[in-house]
């Protein structure tokens, strides 16, 4: 990759140039081999990082222990932010004030603070309401429906892992290139 700026054709400085560096990846890995490998490393460990929430999510889909979900609704702001990622661990038991994951008959799933607890009928129900709502759910939450309680809360990593599908593209599309300029080179070579 070479970006010059403020260069005429012959390389020379032209009238009112700001800027003129020649910035190379392979130059860079010449001359100052520990800023590229550092360089290097850092884009690698994020978009690792990146992929490791997004299979955490993938992994919780498929796992009856933990479960990773990302907040989209901001009905638990300020206490749990949109775009947060959340780690849900089922309990046994549930009490005022916890946070549960649970499946609503109407939205799917949904993430509130359980706010009072009712028994009917030898049934156990748990009104429960966002800390951003000012009513209570109409909907009471039995046993059954609850996913677990929210053990753990990062803010904003939500996007991170969606952005994590993306980058977990990014290695497979550079296998796919680096195969494709081998067999291209190994053509020329062949026919040159």
């Amino acid at each position: 990759m070479m970006l010059t700026m403020g260069t005429s054709g012959t390389g020379n400085r032209t009238k009112g140039a700001i800027w003129i560096r020649d910035i190379s990846l392979k130059r860079l890995r010449v001359n100052h081999r520990a800023t590229y490998y550092v360089l290097v490393a850092s884009a690698w460990a994020v978009l690792w990082f990146f992929i490791f929430l997004f299979l955490l999510l993938l992994f919780s889909a498929i796992n009856p222990w933990i479960y990773a979900r990302v907040i989209t609704s901001g009905s638990m702001e300020p206490t749990i932010k949109k775009g947060s990622l959340v780690i849900i661990i089922p309990h046994d038991e549930y009490r005022q004030g916890d946070i549960i994951s649970f499946n609503d008959p109407v939205i799917g799933n949904n993430n509130h603070r359980i706010v009072g607890i009712v028994n009917s009928g030898g049934v156990t129900y748990f009104i429960t309401k966002g800390d951003a709502a000012t009513m209570p759910d109409h909907i009471p939450v039995t046993m059954d429906r609850i996913v677990g309680k929210i053990v753990l809360t990062f803010p904003y990593l939500g996007y991170a892992a969606y952005f994590g599908l993306f980058a977990a593209l990014v290695p497979i599309i550079l296998i796919v290139f680096h195969f494709i300029r081998k067999r291209r080179s190994r053509t020329a070579g062949e026919n040159g």
